[in-house]
């Protein structure tokens, strides 16, 4: 099969979201412009008789981490190496820049194709749902979930910097022009925004004190199904999902290639995004 490999591109958008129909993903056009602005030379796509067959994304933190993500292959194409050339490519470009820690978050289908990679699984963890009202309009019509305009202060980003294990204030930027946020005079922040299928709730770096205003102040802003992945380490959004409503309906993988961040669990109560971390 012949394939090439070229850098992601703002005008393959439309043809990508053909893929993510098709594998029932919830990401909006603006989710893919995100990170393809953030990491213009670190975005990848595969192409097969001039179709998209398949993309990769990264998105850096510095040097000392990165972000492997939107691995996504057509279905037709699949179990034909293209997943694994993508996937060469991105670790390649991410070593090139001798960052210290790569890491993603994998399906279990991906799981043993990262693990061939060099990376090694370091735990599980779960996308939580919450069921919408009936009949709720989708994000892109409605008027719930427009961006708060609410800035972050350097205390949130430095609770954040400490709360992920690294510095994400340019992702954290670009997520506060399509999301609604809160925030704390401790430090807290959480946003929510909207998604294909369900609205996304992440990231959530907050204080025992505050999370459960931010988490319920966030939900209150739509009626819609709502994802949320939890880190399993942290127990009391664990806990809160239970009591809200909330079910667990996907297991992810945490897998790193290189040195261990050493992010602090008890207050991240939501990833940015499988995708970002």
């Amino acid at each position: 099969m012949s394939i090439s490999i070229d850098l992601l591109r703002e005008n393959d958008i439309p043809e990508i979201m053909r893929l993510v129909e098709q594998a029932s993903w919830n990401q909006l056009p603006a989710d893919w412009l995100r990170v393809i602005q953030l990491e213009p030379n670190g975005c990848f796509v595969a192409r097969h008789e001039d179709l998209i067959a398949g993309t990769v994304t990264t998105t850096c933190y510095g040097n000392d981490l990165a972000w492997i993500g939107m691995m996504l292959v057509d279905q037709r194409l699949r179990r034909q190496g293209i997943g694994r050339r993508l996937m060469e490519c991105a670790i390649g470009e991410l070593q090139s820049r001798r960052i210290r820690s790569i890491q993603l978050d994998a399906t279990p289908l991906g799981k043993p194709l990262y693990e061939q990679l060099g990376f090694r699984a370091e735990f599980a963890f779960h996308r939580w749902q919450k069921i919408g009202s009936a009949g709720a309009v989708l994000a892109i019509e409605s008027p719930m979930l427009h961006p708060s305009n609410m800035p972050l202060s350097e205390r949130n980003r430095g609770f954040d910097r400490v709360t992920f294990g690294a510095d994400r204030t340019r992702l954290l930027l670009r997520l506060l022009e399509s999301s609604y946020s809160m925030t704390t005079p401790d430090g807290s922040f959480g946003m929510i925004r909207g998604g294909r299928i369900a609205d996304y709730m992440g990231p959530v770096s907050s204080t025992e004190q505050s999370h459960a205003p931010i988490l319920h102040g966030l939900l209150s802003q739509t009626n819609r199904d709502v994802f949320w992945d939890i880190p399993s380490q942290n127990t009391q959004a664990v806990s809160f999902a239970v009591c809200n409503q909330f079910s667990p309906i996907r297991t992810l993988f945490r897998m790193t290639i290189g040195e261990s961040p050493d992010p602090h669990w008890a207050s991240m109560y939501a990833l940015a995004d499988p995708a970002l971390g």
